[in-house]
């Protein structure tokens, strides 16, 4: 009786966890320069691939262009973290 009752306990802890997690991911692009950028995925309109460059349009209607030649690292992240986290206020 006792088992069963802890197994319910953790499952209910377990689903209060997990409906706080929030899932961001994001598109990286790492150039041969050292200049690091990163896109959130859901932020991106469109990724064109045209004649030796990559074009990201963000939905903000802001646009930017990489060189295929200048890419290092090009790789997709997931970021798991809470929604209602504070913030830290800066000093």
């Amino acid at each position: 009786m006792k088992t069963k009752s802890l197994t319910w306990i953790m499952i209910l802890v377990f689903a209060y966890l997990i409906t706080g997690l929030k899932i961001q991911a994001s598109l990286n692009v790492l150039e041969k320069s050292g200049t690091q950028s990163s896109f959130i995925l859901r932020n991106i309109k469109r990724i064109v691939f045209t004649a030796g460059s990559m074009t990201v349009n963000k939905g903000d209607g802001n646009n930017r262009d990489v060189g295929m030649a200048d890419i290092l690292n090009l790789n997709l992240a997931a970021l798991c973290h809470r929604k209602n986290i504070r913030k830290i206020p800066k000093t």
